[in-house]
């Protein structure tokens, strides 16, 4: 799942008069050249470079470039892996403002995650590792390719989008005329899930889906659930652009095993309802918005957006998403012609490219959870500090 800052116009300017450095694994030295072409297909906002990753001593990194390196981040030994797009400017600053996330094995970094949240290592080292040892299954050129897409889009129209967004745009309704190509070994029992689908689907390999998109000679659009550590995401992406057509970020409000995060019939349903809405409003262009999930949610066309303009329209609160306790929460507004997002970043999202979805912390049930969440996490700390 790709996700880009909101970014100014001279912090984009600086971006496209240097380079971008695309550093890949050793391993993938064999295949360097077939990367090479593919990418350059898929990237043209500036000058693309394939170079080999080294340990941080041999590399020589040029101010004013661009280098989308893999990299390890987290905290409290709760680590992700993705390929980080990250800016160096003339102080030696380095400023990251997109990346990919990728499928991995989160055994396969618990020792060195360990070794981070004690510094016992560095965070060179600790990448290093990732490049060498640590078995990637989204590190496929196609699936790589179709990620260098839809930056590559976002960087030449400076179009954000927030890592968790949920949503679908009108090319979700090509669904009725193409079979979705479902990669099975991304789901748990996949033929049972995607039976529930409301269109035609079809189980194929990673593998295969890599080569069609290499390929690219026809329109297709494949499902995968990416998993990166307690990160889980579905969602549905066109083979020849790369763009994210349809994307669920999986939070369950009890889920604590990570069985509980899987693709379930219940948001292949979700996924169904999405779809007939938009065939229910005729929905031919991307400057509508939805919210969709569940009763809580309403539908807002462009023509409803003047009389929300700088008004606090949506609050969103995911009980028990910290720690498995505390809510989180956030508000947007229309302004501007753009969708504000009331946080930290003031994260801005355009209207006319995405269609967003939160859910609406409103009804009586969520604030029961919430409400409990809070109990409990107040009322055990009360007792700790009580019983040092």
């Amino acid at each position: 799942m790709t996700w880009m800052k909101p970014l100014t116009q001279d912090f984009l300017d600086k971006v496209h008069r240097g380079k971008t450095i695309f550093c890949y694994r050793s391993k993938d030295e064999p295949i360097s050249e077939v990367m090479n072409e593919v990418f350059q297909s898929a990237w043209d906002f500036n000058e693309l470079e394939l170079q080999e990753f080294a340990a941080e001593y041999d590399m020589e990194f040029e101010k004013g470039n661009t280098y989308a390196m893999l990299n390890i981040h987290g905290l409290n030994g709760v680590y992700y892996i993705e390929l980080n797009f990250s800016y160096l400017d003339d102080k030696n600053q380095w400023t990251s403002f997109a990346s990919m996330d990728l499928t991995h094995d989160y055994k396969d970094i618990g020792e060195i995650a360990k070794k981070l949240s004690y510094s016992k290592i560095s965070h060179w080292t600790a990448v290093k590792h990732v490049y060498d040892h640590v078995e990637l299954k989204t590190w496929k050129i196609g699936l790589l390719k179709n990620g260098l897409q839809e930056i590559n889009r976002r960087l030449q129209s400076n179009i954000s989008r927030f890592r968790y967004a949920n949503g679908a745009n009108h090319n979700i309704l090509k669904l009725k005329s193409n079979t979705l190509l479902v990669i099975e070994e991304d789901f748990t029992d996949a033929r049972d899930v995607f039976e529930h689908f409301t269109f035609d689907f079809k189980l194929v390999t990673a593998e295969q889906i890599n080569e069609k998109i290499i390929d690219g000679k026809e329109e297709f659009f494949y499902a995968q659930h990416i998993r990166c550590c307690n990160q889980f995401y579905f969602c549905i992406v066109n083979g020849i652009t790369g763009e994210i057509v349809y994307s669920d970020f999986i939070n369950r409000p009890f889920g604590f095993a990570v069985s509980a995060f899987n693709v379930k019939s219940k948001d292949i349903k979700r996924l169904n309802r999405i779809i007939e809405r938009f065939l229910l409003r005729n929905v031919s262009t991307e400057n509508d918005l939805t919210y969709y999930k569940g009763k809580n949610f309403k539908m807002l066309a462009k023509s409803d957006a003047k009389k929300y303009h700088g008004k606090k329209i949506i609050n969103f609160a995911a009980p028990f998403a910290t720690f498995g306790l505390l809510p989180v929460s956030f508000s947007m507004h229309y302004q501007d012609k753009k969708w504000v997002v009331n946080s930290e970043n003031d994260m801005l999202y355009d209207n006319a490219e995405y269609l967003l979805a939160y859910r609406k912390y409103a009804n009586r049930s969520n604030r029961l959870m919430g409400n409990l969440g809070r109990f409990i996490y107040f009322g055990t700390l009360y007792y700790m500090g009580t019983n040092i």
